[in-house]
């Protein structure tokens, strides 16, 4: 079925699209505090066996979990994007210092969790973007020099000499 004719109603709408979810900074701010909070109040439960005087039982070790952005964002009901908009300068200037506040501290929070050995501390460097570099190259910076089989072996033994470090 059609819409009747001379149906108007879009036009009963006076602003396009859904409506912001924070108004302004102050409550999305709040809304992080909530997020931190919920995630110190609900730790995830380790099993761990404990065994006294002959008996070994399982029990459950509350342990603390790792705040992330995507954690942040399923507990405020947006999507990833929309966390980058508010965290950008571009548009939402306003929202811009307590985005950076709030990532510093799920930041701080990782950092400090896996340094105390609470997270496992390569996952945490790689997310952080910690990861240890090394840039290997050849004689003086020059790319290193490969020696392949479509080589002639006077090319080959060249190509090996540049890469033998006359110390």
């Amino acid at each position: 079925m059609s819409a009747p004719t001379g149906n108007r109603f879009w036009e009963a709408r006076t602003t396009v699209g859904r409506d912001r979810l924070f108004s302004n900074p102050e409550s999305l701010r709040k809304a992080c505090i909530e997020y931190f909070d919920y995630n110190a109040e609900n730790p995830i439960l380790i099993n761990e066996t404990v065994k006294f005087m002959g008996s070994a039982d399982i029990i459950g070790v509350p342990t603390m979990s790792p705040l992330t952005i995507k954690g942040l964002c399923i507990f405020l009901d947006i999507n990833h994007q929309t966390w980058r908009n508010y965290a950008s300068a571009d548009g939402y200037q306003d929202f811009f210092e307590v985005c950076e506040w709030a990532e510093n501290i799920i930041y701080q929070q990782k950092f400090s969790g896996a340094c105390a050995g609470v997270f496992n501390a390569s996952i945490i460097a790689r997310d952080l973007g910690l990861a240890d570099k090394r840039e290997i190259t050849g004689k003086d910076g020059a790319p290193l020099s490969t020696i392949t089989t479509t080589m002639t072996p006077q090319e080959a033994a060249e190509a090996y000499a540049s890469t033998v470090n006359d110390n």
